[in-house]
């Protein structure tokens, strides 16, 4: 017993005598999207998009690196926004075709810990992972249109989900021994639309809103400063 711990310990002090451990900026920009997904869709509707918008991301990264390996962890600022555009034809009073569109803005703001495993060859990297992230603000803002006519103007703040979790995939080359290249994928898990995406189709025939969900999607390209 004495001997294999011997052993253990001597091959974990192998292992860590070469690691080493950094500090880094990154700043980030890029596109991400709030994709709706509609689980139980009103036969009237012709059409639901979630375009990709504007994204950012700044973080601070502690890493610690072994031969060929490095585990990585911090904390992040994101900045996600997404627009639902939904449209649907109906009968109007007058019993002509109206064509009813609803868009919606929404911006959100995150702060979050990521954690990835990553391997490097040469001065590339990769690495996976995942991120738990806290909604720090977001505000909302929906125009509705009847035949190109304005009907409506909502809007709001603070009405998503306060947690968000989901999946990174990472990688970046190495310039020099402070600057790299860095690229990120965000795919979320989590509804988080808390409810309050009915969307125009539910609001005018009475639909359940928990038919919808909203979930985050994020890449972005930038430059990392290593300590």
């Amino acid at each position: 017993m004495k001997r294999i711990i011997f052993c253990l310990t001597l091959v974990f002090f192998t292992i860590t005598s070469s690691a080493q451990s950094k500090f880094s900026f990154t700043l980030q920009n890029g596109i991400g999207q709030m994709k709706t997904f509609v689980h139980d869709p009103v036969p009237s509707i012709s059409e639901i998009k979630t375009p990709i918008s504007y994204s950012n991301q700044a973080s601070f990264n502690y890493s610690y690196h072994l031969k060929h390996l490095f585990f990585e962890t911090g904390i992040n600022y994101n900045f996600i926004q997404g627009t639902q555009i939904e449209s649907l034809v109906m009968n109007a009073i007058n019993g002509l075709p109206a064509e009813i569109v609803s868009k919606t803005k929404t911006k959100a703001h995150y702060v979050g810990v990521p954690l990835t495993i990553n391997h490097k060859i040469n001065h590339f990297n990769y690495g996976l992972g995942a991120s738990i992230n806290y909604r720090i603000t977001n505000s909302h803002f929906t125009e509705i249109e009847e035949n190109r006519q304005l009907l409506a103007l909502i809007g709001g703040g603070n009405n998503l989900s306060k947690l968000d979790y989901g999946l990174i995939a990472q990688g970046g080359y190495v310039l020099n021994d402070h600057i790299s290249v860095r690229a990120n994928f965000y795919y979320g898990l989590n509804d988080i639309s808390n409810g309050s995406n009915p969307g125009v189709s539910n609001i005018l025939f009475q639909g359940d809103p928990s038919d919808r969900s909203i979930k985050n999607r994020q890449f972005t390209i930038g430059l990392r400063y290593t300590l």
